[in-house]
């Protein structure tokens, strides 16, 4: 986890109340928004990883990150963490285009598309970027999270993203087939995003919630033999 003093909603990927199983959550000490995108994200490497390290040292069986930009760093901690690691929603585009097919392409909301290099893309293995759409640093999600909001504007954080979402769809031209949310933080907003714009959602918490199905060893409902 970043270090950060912003309220976390449910389905926000730091709020506990947002998963059907336990998780454990190492703060980044001083990796605050502020840090991490000032002085970038490799700045701290050597911290998530000794972060992998402590968690993996209590016994669990997988590590996620808060932040879509750790994307970057996803080579260097899946290579060098005791447990698998994902680090950023961005990871499921390859997925998520063999999904929707030939001809359409998903759309990738993120806070801040300025931001969003190439590397990021590259570090999660995707050499051809989808279109993209940033929000306004005075949004209404931006302020909160910028300013460490103990109390966020969860409404005026829907009707932002649902606008931002519709320009982009519509600035496509009809061939979005789905959208994914960069930012960790979007998630809360996913089943707004998916009544208003009539397609599948991909966000953090679907990408933890199929890794962790694939850790966790739970037995499925059903006699399969």
């Amino acid at each position: 986890m970043l270090d950060t003093g912003f309220q976390r909603l449910p389905g926000d990927i730091g709020n506990a109340m947002s998963w059907s199983f336990p998780v454990l959550y190492k703060v980044i000490e001083k990796a605050s928004q502020e840090a991490f995108f000032s002085q970038g994200s490799e700045t701290f490497l050597e911290a998530f990883l000794d972060g992998c390290h402590e968690l993996a040292a209590l016994g669990v069986s997988g590590i996620a990150t808060s932040c879509g930009f750790l994307a970057r760093l996803q080579p260097e901690l899946s290579a060098r963490s005791p447990v698998p690691v994902v680090t950023s929603a961005l990871m499921q585009i390859p997925m998520v285009r063999q999904l929707i097919g030939a001809g359409r392409d998903l759309a990738v909301l993120t806070t801040d598309a300025a931001a969003l290099s190439v590397a990021h893309f590259a570090g999660v293995g995707v050499a051809e970027i989808p279109p993209v759409a940033g929000l306004s640093p005075e949004g209404a999600l931006r302020r909160d999270l910028s300013g460490n909001a103990a109390t966020v504007d969860a409404a005026a954080q829907e009707a932002e993203l649902i606008a931002s979402a519709q320009a982009l769809i519509a600035a496509q031209g009809g061939r979005i087939g789905a959208l994914l949310l960069e930012c960790t933080n979007m998630a809360p907003h996913s089943a707004a995003l998916r009544r208003a714009t009539g397609l599948p959602v991909f966000d953090a918490v679907s990408l933890v919630t199929w890794f962790h199905s694939a850790l966790a060893g739970q037995p499925r409902t059903g006699n399969f033999n």
